[in-house]
């Protein structure tokens, strides 16, 4: 499992072709990883034809026809008094969350069909039963919530980091919102639900899984869509300097204020485009090399840390036309682009949001251009968008009056909130407010507005229960999670010793040992009261299956992936054959042992070692 440090350019003479061999694939192999990564325009168009399509798999797209998501729903009159009937106007109704139900439908035609879609599919398959929702894991970016009696309640979430936590926010505020706006909140269904911020399902739920997402493909029949967090706010932390977007109200809002004084005629009749090149690199970078030798691409790659080539939001609006390019899955950037009364030009889409049934590419309702997902239609179709420009102009204003002025406001938002409830609580078990914890009966889950008075590290994992592993009995049990982060912090630190025989001197070292330091936080206090947890990590070299060091090949460096792997699977089997029963395992040719110790004061070692120490 382990091999020899070296170098592929040492050797000499006969050894060259052997070294070619070897140095060739190498090459390439960091090549192509430079070309997915990168996000610098320095990739050759015939490098970029080898980069695998991967998650893109840019020879797929979504295809769905709703013929009547446009077509205008009939008036009505709200009540006796009212001579003209009620229509939906931009204006006066566009910031409106409290919209009534029959208002909704008759606003927002062909907005609500990927909720019906999703109905019928669990009406098909039985239903979504409490059981069903248990079965479900939760990892990290996923939240188990419930509305019961007009009330938001958290039951649990957890958040691999700040971006996850705030993402899981941002979607539970635009909740609350469209929940407190109801005319008839108490009448709200009572369901409890699981939902992930996560850009791609499949990265979180197995196929069939209930659950509610931003985006899906077309095979994910089992998702519903939710609108995303962006539609409440959003911002981009990056190196620690908050890059603000701001709600999706005052981007439209800025918008506004700059096309108020720049007509469609008057602005520049290019296409631009400005996105990280890694997170699809396939796909963008076929933008990119289809774009680059016209005269009416203002197509660039976008470095947030140096914001070379770096155009707020608004500024897109300056240019006639604005491509669209998916991204790790979906890009949430449609939306804002979708604020400018210019023409959007997207490839075909493999995600479906949850306005996207909305999208018209053709006739009369036409509010964007759509291209081959290589782009090579791309230029005719400019060229045409160039030589007819009161086409474009009509193209451009469909996407505002349909987008901008009615699908993406925060009435279409809140009503579709509430018709994603009703249409949920159609197939899904009632839940339970009540539960019964040693006898006593305890409310599940916390209401949102005392969730958001948690601290950033409490709303990381609220509700989780550790995973504890016990192989050393219930009294020295820890957390698999602090297991885990004393593991990855042990390997990046082995990672840069070179291991070797027990006084050989230099920069080689015979064992090395990393403590990992965590807080014990009740109610599931292992230890006795008030002590520090920790993790002690060993790696030691041994003699060798016959006590002769010298059958074992050296000095040796730890990758730290491969540390990561088999310091793991002891734990994970429960394996205690280490030292004085802690968990660890000998190599197979004994050269090398290693141990994870959760239990470091109540447990030394029969051995002390001579070496040196790390703490995190």
């Amino acid at each position: 499992m382990l091999a020899n440090a070296g170098s592929c350019l040492s050797g000499k003479g006969g050894r060259v072709l052997g070294l070619i061999s070897l140095c060739f694939p190498a090459a390439l192999i960091w090549i192509l990883w430079y070309a997915v990564n990168s996000d610098r325009d320095d990739v050759h168009p015939i490098l970029n034809q080898l980069i695998p399509a991967g998650h893109c798999a840019c020879q797929t797209a979504t295809i769905f026809e709703c013929s009547s998501c446009l077509e205008p729903a009939p008036e009505f009159v709200v009540n006796a008094t009212e001579i003209e009937p009620w229509k939906f106007e931009y204006g006066r109704d566009d910031r409106n969350a409290g919209l009534s139900e029959q208002q909704c439908w008759t606003s927002f035609p062909g907005l609500f069909e990927d909720i019906s879609r999703g109905a019928r599919y669990w009406n098909e398959n039985g239903g979504i039963s409490r059981s069903a929702l248990d079965s479900v894991k939760l990892v990290a970016g996923m939240t188990r919530a419930m509305i019961f009696d007009g009330d938001l309640y958290v039951v649990s979430t957890k958040s691999k980091g700040e971006d996850h936590r705030r993402k899981i926010l941002a979607s539970l505020s635009a909740m609350h919102r469209a929940l407190a706006a109801a005319p008839d909140r108490r009448f709200m269904p009572n369901i409890e639900f699981i939902f992930s911020v996560e850009d791609k399902a499949s990265d979180v739920t197995g196929i069939g899984d209930p659950m509610w997402v931003f985006a899906r493909r077309a095979s994910e029949a089992s998702l519903f869509l939710m609108p995303d967090f962006g539609y409440w706010a959003w911002d981009n932390i990056i190196d620690g300097k908050n890059n603000e977007i701001g709600a999706y109200e005052d981007v439209v809002e800025k918008v506004r204020d700059l096309e108020s004084e720049l007509d469609f005629s008057q602005k520049e009749d290019k296409l631009v485009w400005r996105g990280k090149l890694s997170f699809a690199p396939k796909l963008r970078r076929a933008l990119l090399n289809v774009a680059r030798s016209h005269d009416w691409s203002a197509v660039k790659e976008l470095n947030w840390r140096v914001k070379r080539n770096f155009l707020t939001l608004e500024d897109h609006c300056r240019f006639q036309y604005i491509a669209h390019v998916e991204g790790r899955s979906y890009s949430a950037s449609l939306k804002y682009r979708q604020a400018c009364r210019s023409v959007i030009i997207a490839h075909k889409l493999q995600y479906i949001q949850h306005h996207h049934y909305l999208l018209s590419s053709h006739g009369s309702t036409q509010n964007y251009v759509e291209v081959e997902r290589d782009f090579q239609d791309l230029p005719a179709k400019m060229e045409h968008l160039l030589a007819n420009p009161a086409e474009a102009e009509r193209i451009a204003d469909n996407s505002v009056k349909t987008f901008r002025e009615r699908y993406l406001t925060l009435a279409a938002e809140a009503c579709y909130w509430r018709n994603l409830w009703g249409g949920y609580a159609s197939i899904a078990e009632k839940p339970e407010l009540w539960t019964e914890v040693e006898g006593k009966r305890v409310k599940r889950g916390l209401r949102y507005e005392t969730f958001l008075l948690l601290s950033s590290k409490e709303m990381l994992e609220f509700g989780q229960t550790p995973e504890m592993c016990v192989c050393y009995g219930t009294y020295y049990g820890v957390d698999r999670e602090h297991l885990v982060d004393a593991v990855n912090g042990a390997c990046a630190y082995f990672s840069t010793i070179n291991f070797g025989v027990q006084g050989s001197g230099g920069n080689i070292k015979h064992w090395a040992q990393y403590t990992h330091h965590y807080d014990i936080v009740p109610p599931f206090i292992m230890k006795p009261q008030g002590e520090e947890g920790q993790v002690s990590v060993q790696l030691e070299w041994m003699g060798g299956r016959d006590g002769n060091p010298n059958a074992c090949p050296g000095p040796l460096r730890v990758p730290e992936d491969l540390c990561e792997l088999i310091f793991r699977t002891p734990f994970d089997m429960c394996n205690t054959n280490g030292e004085n029963g802690k968990q660890g395992r000998y190599s197979n040719d004994f050269c090398l042992r290693w141990t994870v110790d959760p239990n470091p004061n109540h447990n030394e070692p029969g051995l002390v070692l001579q070496g040196q120490a790390a703490e995190d």
